[in-house]
């Protein structure tokens, strides 16, 4: 397997405020550099928890008050609220956790 086809986009759905919101995301993205600069602190990061949401996020279904979709850039993610920005974070975080074979619903 070539490191190239390591990682494909994946998608997940967020639930916030009671609506389901199709997250695609790039693992390749999601490397252990990024993981080393979501862990570290704030002051610590060379790069906000915002723009590092924005290195992965490849696309969602928000949009505009117009409904044109707004791409998930650092400068958009900076107009969301906080309780979102940290559930996409952790719904990612927790679908690149390795599943356990035998693991019961």
């Amino acid at each position: 397997m070539r490191l190239s086809d390591l990682g494909r986009e994946r998608t997940i759905s967020v639930q916030y405020e009671g609506a389901a919101i199709a997250v695609t995301f790039s693992p390749k993205a999601a490397n252990a550099e990024w993981l080393e600069q979501m862990a570290s602190d704030a002051d610590e990061r060379s790069k906000s928890f915002v723009e590092l949401l924005a290195d992965v996020l490849v696309h969602w279904d928000v949009e505009d008050d117009d409904g044109q979709p707004l791409p998930p850039t650092a400068q958009i993610l900076r107009q969301v609220p906080f309780d979102l920005l940290n559930l996409l974070g952790e719904q990612i975080l927790e679908s690149l956790a390795p599943k356990k074979a035998n693991a019961r619903p």
